[in-house]
């Protein structure tokens, strides 16, 4: 498509149900896990809210919003939070972030988890907010 978005926008070495294991500032780890990957279309002279910020495309372009969830940092190394997301033991803390491309591979990839339909109410509530143009991505 255009270039109004720059094209580590576009592209992304991941999929649906990846998990990173990623520093956080207290020293420990938190998981951060791909829930859904959606690639969106903007036309000429619509706006969309990135980190708070309106852009107004001056070109049809298109990018992709990648939906990730986070544990609480509680792990002491990667190993923990590989294990933790092996055994399915680790705890959300926030359910659904909406995110650009880059920086969604932080940290080290752990493993991968199908994502359930129960995962994704946060995920709907955003989706449809995005799409009346009343929420933004991060």
């Amino acid at each position: 498509m255009g270039n109004f978005f720059p094209h580590e926008y576009k592209v992304i070495d991941f999929q649906e149900g990846d998990m990173f294991a990623v520093p956080y500032s207290n020293g420990k780890f938190f998981i951060s896990r791909i829930l859904k990957i959606d690639k969106i279309d903007i036309a000429e002279g619509d706006s969309i809210s990135i980190m708070g910020s309106e852009f107004t495309a001056t070109e049809d372009d298109d990018l992709l919003i990648v939906s990730v969830t986070f544990s609480k940092p509680d792990f002491d190394s990667v190993e923990e939070a590989r294990n933790a997301a092996k055994n399915r033991t680790w705890e959300t803390q926030i359910a659904h972030i909406p995110k650009r491309t880059p920086g969604i591979a932080e940290g080290t990839y752990i493993g991968k988890q199908p994502v359930e339909q129960n995962e994704l109410k946060g995920y709907y509530c955003w989706k449809e907010s995005f799409e009346k143009g009343e929420a933004g991505i991060w």
